[in-house]
């Protein structure tokens, strides 16, 4: 059975997280991490591991390890060492073997992986992925390509609440997102956050292909045009603007999973972009949202390199 997901509510931990997840190749020490939750090095390790169930250091290495896999499955034109030393390893063998007990599979094995009854991901998240019913990669219209647009997207300040646990994607994925929207926007509301250009923002940090299911993080999200360091019952943090390929479709937001396989493992590699650094994401209408969390318009927003 699943594990339930669960909020990480405590500031600092979340500010951690932000801080690694926005370059998970950038150079960082415990030290810059715990400073960043303004809190000393000792408290905070003891807290970071009391809500993500480990410590700082691991959730960095495994962090750089699952992005560099990403990196190979978006087809980057990068050697096995170029992406050890981008990713702070020493050595191409150290790299190899971190990234062989973390994902499952050697770089090379998952590198030139070309049979497709062999998965790309680790056999407990292949576990997870066939008790939920596989994932689903039906091919979708060549016509989808007309409907992805480049454009640059301005960053913008959100109110949001992170969660950690299995995404759902292969079941009715708001089943337990669509009430955390609402609650989200609720709270956002009474604190006058929430304006008419206010939109639902759907941050996946985790690829399920790769990542166990009781580490994938989530965060709900309500952008507001309001100065505020900090909201009762919610973080604050800043989205880094940039490019993104964005494809709007309307569907049931289980089918949100195949569409997003589609635009970064169909188009992207044929398109000529390169992934950028920092996570993807998922905009909503904030009233439909509210009204409807089971089906509706949804634009995927896939972060490009500048």
């Amino acid at each position: 059975m699943q594990p339930a997901p669960i909020s990480i509510s405590h500031r600092g931990v979340n500010r951690a997280i932000s801080l690694i997840q926005r370059d998970p190749a950038a150079s960082l020490d415990l030290d810059e991490i715990a400073d960043t939750a303004c809190l000393s090095k000792f408290h905070f390790c003891r807290l970071f591991r009391r809500h993500m169930g480990e410590t700082p250091v691991s959730f960095l290495w495994r962090t750089r390890l699952e992005h560099s896999a990403l990196v190979f499955d978006y087809g980057a034109s990068k050697s096995i060492t170029e992406t050890a030393l981008e990713y702070g390893f020493s050595s191409p063998e150290a790299f190899s073997r971190a990234f062989s007990r973390t994902i499952g599979l050697s770089p090379r094995s998952f590198l030139f992986n070309t049979d497709p009854t062999t998965p790309k991901v680790a056999p407990e998240v292949q576990e997870h992925t066939q008790a939920q019913g596989g994932l689903r990669l039906e091919k979708i219209s060549p016509a989808f390509d007309t409907r992805v647009r480049i454009e640059y997207l301005p960053a913008c300040q959100v109110a949001f609440r992170r969660r950690k646990g299995p995404y759902n994607y292969y079941g009715n994925r708001h089943s337990g997102i669509g009430d955390g929207f609402r609650e989200v926007i609720g709270h956002a509301h009474r604190q006058g956050l929430v304006t008419a250009d206010s939109i639902a923002i759907g941050v996946s940090h985790n690829s399920p292909r790769l990542t166990r299911p009781e580490h994938c993080l989530y965060d709900m999200c309500v952008s507001t045009d309001k100065h505020v360091t900090h909201a009762r019952n919610l973080d604050v943090q800043t989205l880094a603007g940039g490019r993104f390929a964005i494809l709007s479709v309307n569907c049931p937001t289980y089918l949100i999973a195949e569409y997003w396989n589609w635009l970064t493992f169909d188009w992207l590699p044929q398109s000529g972009e390169t992934p950028g650094v920092g996570s993807s994401f998922e905009r909503y209408d904030v009233a439909e949202l509210r009204s409807n969390p089971t089906s509706g318009h949804v634009e995927l927003c896939l972060r490009l390199r500048a």
